[in-house]
Parts: C-alpha cells; structure tokens; sequence
C-alpha cells in the first residue's frame, strides 16, 4: 500500500492545476474536506470554480476525506480508532454526481460543520483565556514579550506542556471518551491540537496585547485540520509557513511536509 499524502489549501491554489491533476494520477492523495469548505465558504467569487477542480482532481484519481466531525463521531460511537480518513462515499458523490448535486452535498455538509464548529471556536478562545490568566499569575508576561518570536521551537513547547495536563483537559473535552482514546485514535490528536491553539493564542496575548479575533480564530482550526490529518496519513503536502507547516512539524515530527509536488518520493505512488 504507497503512503497516503494530505493536500492543503495553499498547495491546491499555488500549485498550476494541470499540474496537480496529473499528480494525483499517480499518486496516493486525499483532499480533506475541510478545503472544500473553505473553497465554499470563500469571499472569492470563483468558489465554484474552486469547487469544481476539486471535482476534477478526485475524477483524476484523488480521494475525498472525512470531516473532523464525523470522524469524531466514528471513534466516539465504536470506542475504536478509524480505519482510514477517506470517505469513499463522498469521493463517490464526486465522481457520480453533476457539480451542482456536489455543491448541494458540501454546502449542506459546511451548514452542520459551522454550526458545530464555531462554538468550539469559542471556547477554544476561552481557553485561551485561561491560559493567558496563568501567564499572568506566574508573572510571565514580561519575558514572553522580550523573547524571540520563534514559532516552531514555541509549538514544540506547547505539545510538550499539555502532558501534564492531558488527562484533566481530556475530560473536560469529551469525559465520554476519556478512559478509552489512545494516540492510536484521530480524535486524540485532534484534541491535543485544540490545546496547542489555545496555548498559541494566550501566547498571542502575552506578546501582542490581544487574542485573533473570531474569524481568525477560525482560520487557525481550519488549517488545524489539515495538521490533524497526519494521524492517519504520511504526508503533508504545503507551503504555509504561518501555522500548517510549523504546527505539523512540531505535532507530527515522523511525518514528512513536502512543498512542492517534485519533492514527494516515489513511496506515495500508487503504482
């Protein structure tokens, strides 16, 4: 079986699309479905255009993943890890259905993905909150202000901070789960990326005065999920040095974040 690669957003746009759908015809890619909501939540006008090269990569031979919420959903339900992150019956739907039908099925998919997924914004946001109180407490925010702005040694930081802290905030995120879950499970990771989030943002904080507001805050739990997909696959193809690439690097650092199409080896080939 070759090794599984995650396309992001930034490799999607950035990289010629005549290019990229030839890539995927031989080589083992799945497109989350956290980039078909951003292409469909977009401000951009082309956000059918988007949609529909998305189409097309997956009629190229891409596949189409799950999203975060029902891979939650799958793990909570069995009390097991996932098997895979691809959703075979929505790279079906591409495959079999007109673009109109697709947009339909995402749209209604990113309907139920906000209205889950912003009040986890918020209270990541709160969290935050907590953590920046700590900050003060221990009488650190003049250190973090004069210190360099370092992000991958301060990502690594913060996933090593959480460990004495893993089990209390695993039950305050999901007691149900709690006595079960393993690193094995992608919910694991997901929740130990969310703490990572609020750690950064009460960081943000300290150094800045403010934490990102809502619509920023929610730009970092979407790129968040491309990160997440590590858990069940190798690779991860980007070139977003703000958080992508660095947070993957600092979460997952056995697995391997390539930049441009020409650097994925010959193990994510297909045949």
């Amino acid at each position: 079986m070759p090794k599984l690669l995650v396309l992001d957003k930034n490799r999607f746009q950035g990289i010629p699309f005549v290019l990229l759908r030839e890539f995927v015809k031989s080589y083992y890619v799945v497109v989350p479905y956290v980039l078909c909501v951003e292409c469909l939540i977009s401000k951009d006008s082309v956000s059918l255009d988007l949609l529909s090269r998305i189409q097309k990569l997956i009629r190229a031979g891409a596949y189409y993943g799950y999203s975060p919420l029902k891979l939650a959903e799958q793990e909570k339900k069995t009390l097991s890890p996932i098997d895979s992150i691809i959703d075979q019956n929505g790279t079906n739907a591409f495959l079999t259905s007109i673009l109109h039908d697709d947009r339909n099925y995402i749209e209604g998919e990113a309907e139920t993905y906000w209205q889950i997924v912003m009040p986890i914004v918020k209270k990541l946001l709160e969290l935050g909150e907590v953590f920046y109180a700590n900050i003060l407490k221990k009488n650190l925010l003049k250190d973090i202000r004069t210190e360099e702005n370092d992000k991958m040694s301060r990502l690594i930081k913060w996933t090593q901070a959480m460990d004495p802290l893993w089990d209390e905030f695993l039950k305050r995120i999901d007691p149900d789960i709690s006595l079960h879950i393993k690193p094995t499970w992608y919910t694991w990771h997901n929740i130990r990326l969310r703490f990572i989030l609020g750690l950064e943002w009460a960081y943000q904080k300290a150094k800045s005065g403010c934490f990102p507001n809502l619509n920023d805050a929610s730009h970092d739990f979407h790129d968040m999920q491309y990160v997440a997909y590590l858990s069940q696959a190798d690779g991860l193809l980007t070139r977003d040095e703000v958080l992508v690439k660095p947070l993957a690097r600092a979460a997952f650092p056995d697995k391997a974040v390539f930049a441009c199409i020409e650097d994925v080896p010959r193990e994510y080939r297909l045949q």
